[in-house]
């Protein structure tokens, strides 16, 4: 249990995080076309992805294609069970499928992070069987690869969870995407304990891909799970995180990056006000992801800042909605804030 708990953490950043690249807001602002909520989806934009579907017709809207971006809209609305049920309709009449297949078990494997104890096998179990079923319809769907090796990282065996799969997946993604694929590769490496391959990997991808945002990230957020065990990994994280926020080029990765720097903050209680300003950095960028557990970052690290108050207006501004391990540390670190703006108000 104790290793399944180590593993979370690492499940959560990397395995559900795609980075893609994104488009200027300005290019696609009337583009009301499914390749336009497309676009407006892979750039973080929701709002104007879900206004450009809304603006599609009612023969779009009922296509498969037009269904599975309905249920992108949700997913990325944080409203996982509606996109779970939608999805869950359309592979029953689509079984030879694969993109409904993908996305079906990727809202089921969130279901799983996000639901009780007694549920997380159920979803954990329908997300493998539907990732592998969408693999052998098209086995070069790289997202598919992607979310199989994060789901043998992250579970444990009695949910299915197999490392040496793990493995084999990230050797046919190396085929099909090299970056993708050293990427992978490397963190089922670290998974195994084989530091040296891992860090192989990561000078492979590099030298065919040295401005790689996914491979830094990758590594920065590899280090900051380790750190914990090891502080001199903390500065390690950052140096890699900063590189690859340096070469980051649509606000869908400069978000993943910030969020990650603002949260190594916290867990490092290094560098602080650094990672304030990644958070609010991450805000401006008005991208739609990690807007909940940014604030509930930024509130600990206000916190830590000996800044009660202001920890006290971000943390009343998140919204948990069905995400019961969020409203569980929301509460905790509410009482903590509670407690730090009454001794303040005594001292002053």
């Amino acid at each position: 249990m104790q290793q399944r708990k180590k593993r979370l953490p690492m499940l959560k950043s990397l395995v559900l995080t795609t980075l893609v690249l994104g488009i200027n807001f300005s290019l696609f602002a009337s583009d009301n076309s499914e390749q336009g909520v497309i676009e407006a989806l892979e750039a973080g934009k929701i709002v104007v992805a879900k206004e450009r579907f809304s603006n599609l017709t009612k023969v779009e809207k009922n296509t498969i294609s037009g269904k599975i971006l309905h249920s992108r809209i949700l997913f990325r609305e944080d409203n996982t069970e509606d996109s779970y049920e939608l999805l869950e309709a359309l592979s029953e009449d689509n079984k030879d499928n694969a993109e409904v297949y993908y996305y079906f078990g990727r809202s089921a494997i969130v279901m799983a992070q996000k639901v009780s104890i007694f549920s997380k096998l159920s979803y954990a179990s329908e997300a493998l069987e539907s990732w592998e079923h969408a693999l052998s319809l098209n086995p070069e769907h790289i997202e598919t690869l992607e979310g199989l090796i994060g789901f043998h990282l992250g579970a444990p065996s009695i949910a299915g969870g197999d490392i040496e799969k793990g493995l084999a997946y990230a050797k046919t993604l190396l085929t099909l995407d090299s970056e993708k694929g050293y990427a992978n590769l490397a963190k089922v490496y670290w998974q195994q304990g084989k530091s040296d391959l891992a860090e192989k990997a990561i000078a492979d991808g590099l030298a065919i891909t040295p401005n790689s945002v996914e491979i830094y990230f990758t590594q920065g957020s590899v280090y900051s799970g380790q750190a914990k065990e090891n502080s001199m990994l903390w500065k390690e994280a950052r140096v890699a995180l900063n590189k690859a926020l340096e070469y980051a080029e649509s606000a869908q990765e400069k978000q993943h990056v910030l969020y990650q720097l603002g949260k190594i903050a916290v867990n490092s209680g290094e560098e602080i006000q650094a990672g304030i300003i990644a958070l609010e950095q991450m805000f401006a960028l008005q991208a739609d992801q990690y807007q909940q557990w940014g604030r509930y970052r930024l509130a600990q690290l206000y916190l830590n800042n000996n800044q009660p108050d202001k920890a006290k207006d971000v943390i009343a501004k998140v919204e948990y909605q069905d995400d019961d391990e969020l409203e569980e540390q929301v509460k905790s670190l509410a009482k903590k804030i509670k407690k730090a703006v009454k001794k303040q108000a005594k001292v002053s």
